[in-house]
């Protein structure tokens, strides 16, 4: 993996995490990828064991009693 990637994995942390939900497309544009970049960063996160959550109706988040070890 690069440190590109790397790097974008750990913005969308930190981006799931800010205490509010974010659509796809909102989390697309903040990280400059297309969705389907997103979509493969987000599986990703899950084979990684981090917790996302997904809401149809406001976005992506991390709860706030996640701690990244």
């Amino acid at each position: 993996m690069d440190m590109k990637r790397i790097h974008r994995l750990l913005r969308l942390v930190t981006l799931l995490q800010s205490g509010t939900t974010l659509a796809a497309v909102e989390l697309a544009e903040q990280l400059g990828v297309s969705k389907r970049t997103l979509f493969r960063d987000l599986a990703t996160l899950e084979i990684a064991g981090i917790p996302y959550t997904h809401d149809t109706t406001h976005g992506y988040r991390i709860d706030a009693g996640f701690f990244l070890p």
